[in-house]
């Protein structure tokens, strides 16, 4: 699964828990994810800290509740994890601007749907295609960035380039301001031959739109985005990560597209917190239609 669907588990996981306690480690072992990481990813595509949906979908189940008028607000405030009415009542105006009372008495309306991230995201597929190539999709449109770039040349660039990206964070305490990070890389220049030693490999750091780089080697660059079909992989990159890409370039022959002129791309999902161990990626070859 890619992380998109990795995601959409632990949402998944939390709404089956909505009118009880939600641990959210678990919700990050329902994503395969660790914790950071479900933190850093999951703002990263809906907007919102894992907490704050937690937070949100209960108080627009709450709201329902209370607009059907058949339970105390007592009773709906236990329900979602609230042990007063006091404390239910601060909390739900702080969300909805009412009181849970001025709420039912003026028949108020407060909505924070589900997210669905395959819906939201996704392209719906050939089922044939789907089938032969199940782990493969296509994604609507990956957005415009602005990111911090960094790009090594030489024996061994990744772990050069991700070293140099992992300075530059702790000296600019960027990582600490933009909660939803995510980290991209890709050869640059790509090398010629299987046994060429010296290739290039240049990162990426999402950047928002309050952050600038000034740096002496970490440079900012902006990135249009554009259609991209994914390919989730695990393990070594040495040993996982040719049969992958082969892989989407053949559902690339049988699918309705071509490729693209956008970058190709390696979203790394998961890894220690000093990066030095990326154990899991997202695959983005970039194509456009036929």
């Amino acid at each position: 699964m890619n992380y998109y669907e990795r995601l959409q588990n632990g949402i998944d996981y939390i709404e089956a828990r909505l009118d009880g306690e939600i641990h959210l480690d678990y919700v990050a072992r329902h994503a395969y994810m660790s914790l950071p990481s479900l933190y850093r990813l999951f703002f990263a595509l809906t907007g919102v800290t894992v907490k704050g949906y937690i937070r949100s979908r209960r108080f627009h189940l709450a709201a329902a509740d209370l607009a059907g008028g058949h339970e105390t607000i007592l009773e709906i405030a236990f329900r979602y994890g609230f042990h007063s009415h006091e404390a239910f009542t601060r909390a739900f105006k702080r969300e909805t601007g009412v009181t849970p009372d001025q709420y039912r008495k003026k028949n108020q309306q407060y909505y924070f749907e589900r997210i669905n991230l395959m819906d939201q995201y996704y392209e719906i597929q050939d089922e044939k295609l789907a089938a032969k190539f199940p782990q493969i999709r296509v994604l609507k449109k990956l957005a415009p960035m602005k990111v911090a770039a960094y790009c090594y040349v030489g024996k061994g660039p990744e772990m050069h380039a991700w070293r140099e990206m992992q300075a530059w964070l702790a000296r600019s305490g960027v990582q600490k301001k933009v909660k939803g990070m995510r980290f991209f890389g890709f050869n640059n220049p790509s090398p010629t031959s299987p046994d060429q030693e010296e290739y290039g490999y240049e990162v990426w750091a999402t950047l928002d739109e309050t952050v600038q780089v000034k740096d002496a080697v970490v440079q900012q660059k902006s990135f249009a985005g554009g259609l991209y079909a994914i390919r989730h992989i695990e393990g070594n990159p040495e040993e996982v990560m040719g049969p992958a890409w082969q892989e989407l370039n053949e559902w690339l022959k049988d699918s309705p597209y071509t490729y693209g002129d956008h970058q190709w791309l390696e979203e790394h999902i998961d890894f220690d917190e000093v990066m030095d161990n990326p154990i899991s990626f997202d695959l983005y070859m970039p194509i456009r239609e036929k």
